[in-house]
């Protein structure tokens, strides 16, 4: 049996916006949730990440940034351009610091657009980890990836130690599109048809013959309390956490967690559809 936990991450935890943590135990392709946690802190979601292994997590943010801006940063800066010392030169900045070397990045592009991607987001169609407003990765990214390093986990693929505590990078979006295509079941003004959309995600999650089941090789099993909690949590939260723990049992079951070499500096999305380049 491993231990699963899903992440759902957000930059600026409270009590009434908190880091949404689904624990799961995975034992013989069933992955059975078994509780949603609430992080109202970062000091939550360190103790989370110093909890006893073995288990493998997946974290709805990026692990790393476009090397085009590694790149840059590299020459006009003199950051390392490899991943551990980039997250260290990372740390000893400020959020505000480093939202002005993002920008001035940005005046450099010319008729590209600002924010450049890594070649996971291309895959996945996620947005760039260097976005700091609207849906604030960026952030996430600042806050989430050094508190991973701290705690001296394995950082898949970046910084792959022994350690049984193995972090890897999720996309909710990616299990949720293969139910509901581009529809969204998150905030938004029509929320009984959210609340729809939401139980058809539920429904088919939890089928063990169903689309996802079929694809990630994993049987889903909720608790109907936590089917609840999903489906009528209207952020969103509690489901992307169930769907990354999905990932991250998927991952836990693939040769080097389902992700292809080379991608080392930028991190990558676990995902069945993002295993080939």
């Amino acid at each position: 049996m491993t231990c699963i936990y899903g992440v759902d991450f957000t930059s600026r935890p409270t009590a009434r916006k908190p880091i949404t943590c689904a624990v799961g135990i995975l034992h013989d392709q069933h992955l059975t949730i078994t509780r949603i946690e609430a992080l109202p802190n970062m000091a939550n979601f360190a103790a989370l990440l110093q909890r006893p292994g073995p288990w493998v997590a997946g974290f709805d943010f990026p692990f790393g940034q476009p090397l085009e801006l590694l790149d840059w940063l590299h020459t006009q800066h003199h950051w390392p351009r490899e991943w551990q010392g980039f997250i260290e030169q990372v740390s000893r900045q400020s959020l505000t610091e480093f939202g002005s070397l993002l920008a001035a990045f940005r005046q450099t592009r010319g008729s590209l657009p600002k924010n450049a991607k890594r070649a996971v987001d291309l895959q996945a169609r996620s947005i760039s980890s260097m976005m700091m407003a609207y849906v604030p990765v960026g952030k996430m990214f600042f806050w989430g990836v050094p508190a991973l390093m701290r705690a001296d986990v394995c950082i898949v693929p970046c910084r792959m130690t022994s350690s049984d505590r193995v972090a890897i990078e999720a996309y909710p979006a990616l299990v949720a599109r293969a139910i509901i295509g581009n529809q969204s079941y998150k905030n938004d003004h029509d929320q009984a048809q959210r609340h729809t959309i939401r139980q058809q995600l539920m429904d088919d999650l939890c089928d063990p013959h169903g689309l996802i089941a079929v694809r990630y090789g994993i049987t889903l099993i909720c608790h109907q309390s936590i089917q609840d909690a999903c489906r009528n949590d209207s952020s969103g939260d509690t489901l992307d956490a169930v769907l990354a723990a999905l990932q991250a049992a998927w991952a836990s079951n693939q040769p080097n967690y389902g992700i292809p070499a080379g991608h080392e500096y930028e991190g990558w999305i676990a995902d069945p559809t993002t295993q080939y380049e």
